[in-house]
């Protein structure tokens, strides 16, 4: 817990120093730069996240620690706070300050939920500990590694798709992207939730060597997840193309049918591919390294170019086409080979 608060700090300092200067670059060339009061706005909301993001290893403690069920009410708590602050905000004129204003309102919320739940658990580490010490070097770092560069890379296999937008079409479709898959984000969000909060269950499973319990709980949520998701989905996109058939007036702030279709199969296919990857990571270790950063990589140079040439139908379609004709082939051979080769190996 303790090198991990000094290391999220460090990098919390450096996402600050260069998601700053790198904003200021980026949107500098918009043409209407000098116009909007943006500046402020930036750096604030940078500023926020950075301390939301030093503050990860405290929710990741307590997740460990088998308070998954809290954490969540948590981020009911304050996603709904968030979402009232942010509706209030809209008509009140706040404009580009209401990211900056909703992550400030999300991290009130976690920091007084922390400091008023778990005041005595987080003050014992302020005390030296008496037991014998973790070897970080030996038992966290080899794993943790891997997550780090496969976290990094893991950006350019969609995150990418709105920096590609903004910068080579125009605000509209970036914007129109943007609320898009904000919205789809949060549906399979919510459907993720139903495996990623088993997954400290999966680990004191695989410890017991009870891999009859650890397919049954795995297999039912998630069948379940991706069912919801794929009925949400669909729900979506008729509500799309009934905004876009009565020509209601907040039709032209989404996508289309056809990017909105696509995007929605890319991430159903995700889906299924995340909880596999989670099934494995389960087990303290994270296979294929290298093939995953190639894979990255390949994937942020095609939604690089379908973006330039094809718009949002091209990053729509070239996000689909990693996530279920590349990534979700690969997965399900190795996570069927693994997992019969480590559970046989048991």
């Amino acid at each position: 817990m303790r090198i991990s608060v000094v290391v999220q700090v460090i990098l919390a300092t450096l996402f600050a120093a260069i998601a700053s200067f790198f904003g200021l670059w980026f949107f500098a060339d918009d043409p209407s730069a000098q116009t909007i009061t943006w500046r402020g706005p930036w750096l604030t909301l940078v500023g926020l996240s950075s301390i939301a993001f030093a503050l990860i290893p405290f929710l990741a403690v307590l997740e460990g620690c088998d308070q998954v069920r809290e954490i969540h009410k948590l981020n009911l708590v304050r996603g709904i706070a968030g979402s009232l602050v942010v509706w209030i905000a809209i008509p009140l004129g706040a404009a580009l300050w209401i990211p900056a204003i909703a992550t400030a309102v999300r991290l009130f919320c976690e920091i007084g939920w922390m400091l008023g739940k778990y005041p005595r658990f987080f003050a014992a580490f302020t005390k030296r500990p008496t037991g014998e010490r973790v070897s970080w070097r030996k038992e966290v770092w080899p794993f943790q590694s891997k997550l780090m560069l496969k976290g990094f890379f893991n950006y350019f296999n969609a995150d990418v798709m709105l920096p590609v937008l903004f910068r080579y079409q125009d605000a509209v479709i970036a914007g129109q992207f943007g609320l898009t898959w904000n919205i789809l984000q949060s549906m399979r969000m919510a459907c993720s939730s139903w495996v990623r909060t088993r997954v400290p269950r999966f680990g004191v499973l695989i410890a017991e060597r009870n891999y009859k319990e650890l397919d049954r709980i795995y297999f039912r949520v998630g069948k379940i997840a991706a069912s919801l998701l794929a009925l949400l989905g669909c729900v979506f996109v008729l509500g799309v193309a009934g905004l876009d058939y009565f020509d209601f007036r907040y039709a032209h702030r989404f996508l289309p049918v056809l990017p909105t279709t696509l995007l929605i199969i890319g991430l159903w296919t995700a889906l299924v591919f995340e909880f596999q990857w989670l099934y494995l990571h389960a087990h303290g270790k994270s296979p294929y390294l290298t093939l995953s950063l190639i894979a990255c990589c390949i994937s942020g140079l095609l939604i690089w170019w379908a973006g330039i040439h094809y718009g949002a139908i091209g990053v729509s379609l070239a996000f689909l086409f990693m996530q279920g004709i590349v990534y979700l082939p690969l997965s399900t051979v190795g996570w069927i080979h693994l997992r019969r080769q480590w559970h046989r190996e048991e």
